[in-house]
């Protein structure tokens, strides 16, 4: 075979094996992706905002921004990944609250070869939130606390009892004492304030749920000609009398009046049962029983 003939044989069989080695790269390293991300969304995850696709183990992916101007949208940019989701504050978007993006992803070979893409996904940035953090917050004895929230110049304390009745409390540092407060279950809102002249604005967020216990303290116990009369700073359910160490009677209310030091509890027509007591001899005591949300008291004398 003379040495031109050879020339040509070499360069016959260089481009074969060229064209059946793109035919396998093409085959097997840039082959049709089937698949297409069945869910594309914006979440939060501690405060930072993420877009995720969903998760496939046999690709990469590839995410398309873009923002709307002007009526219509305009490609920022393309952003491949490893990962199925990427951080947004990364991505040096004009993140100004109401501005609005669009998002699609597709998944990706390692040739870079692109499938189909999701269905897109519009986010408008929201305004920032401007609330306490409720896995923060916390009751211990009757001292509410929470962490701070910047710029905020005091909190207003909400607090809605089980019949919805709120109370509102005012605090400048973020802490506040509930000792003014009757106990029971209560869902607890803090609404950071910024401008001292506008709470019209107030965040209260998700509020937490918490249970409020306490000691009662009787205020006064008097023996009327027929009722007796105590005033407790609790709402209780019934009392136990005593003469000394004995057991005398147990009562339960018969009126209930919320008055400006606590709550007066009559116990009606019930005098005749203290009809042989010589009070100025006997040691005639009385303390409230625990409830649900209140300790009992400790005893105090029943004047007559």
């Amino acid at each position: 075979m003379s040495r031109r003939y050879k020339l040509i044989f070499v360069a016959i069989a260089v481009a074969f094996l060229s064209i059946v080695g793109g035919i396998v790269f093409v085959y097997f390293g840039n082959y049709d992706v089937d698949a297409v991300p069945q869910s594309l969304l914006v979440q939060k995850v501690d405060g930072e905002y993420y877009l995720v696709a969903q998760y496939n183990a046999n690709y990469e992916y590839r995410f398309t921004i873009e923002q709307r101007l002007d009526g219509q949208f305009c490609t920022l940019s393309t952003i491949d990944s490893t990962n199925n989701k990427i951080l947004l504050k990364d991505q040096n978007l004009n993140t100004n609250p109401g501005n609005v993006f669009r998002f699609t992803a597709c998944y990706l070979t390692e040739n870079k070869v692109e499938g189909k893409k999701s269905q897109s996904v519009e986010w408008v940035v929201p305004e920032e939130e401007f609330v306490v953090d409720y896995s923060q917050v916390t009751l211990t004895g009757t001292e509410l606390a929470w962490e701070r929230v910047d710029n905020a110049t005091y909190y207003v304390v909400k607090l809605v009892d089980g019949n919805l009745e709120e109370t509102f409390l005012v605090a400048e540092t973020t802490s506040i004492d509930l000792s003014e407060v009757y106990a029971g279950n209560y869902r607890i809102y803090i609404a950071p304030i910024e401008d001292l002249l506008n709470e019209e604005n107030e965040q209260y967020g998700e509020g937490k749920q918490f249970t409020l216990k306490k000691t009662a303290h009787i205020l006064s116990a008097s023996l009327g000609e027929q009722n007796l009369v105590v005033e407790v700073d609790e709402h209780i359910e019934r009392f136990e009398v005593y003469n000394g160490n004995e057991l005398l009677l147990t009562l339960v209310p018969s009126l209930t009046q919320e008055v400006g030091t606590g709550i007066r509890y009559t116990i009606n027509d019930c005098a005749f049962l203290f009809t042989d007591i010589d009070f100025a001899t006997a040691d005639v005591k009385i303390k409230t029983l625990s409830t649900a949300f209140v300790y009992e008291s400790a005893f105090v004398s029943v004047e007559q």
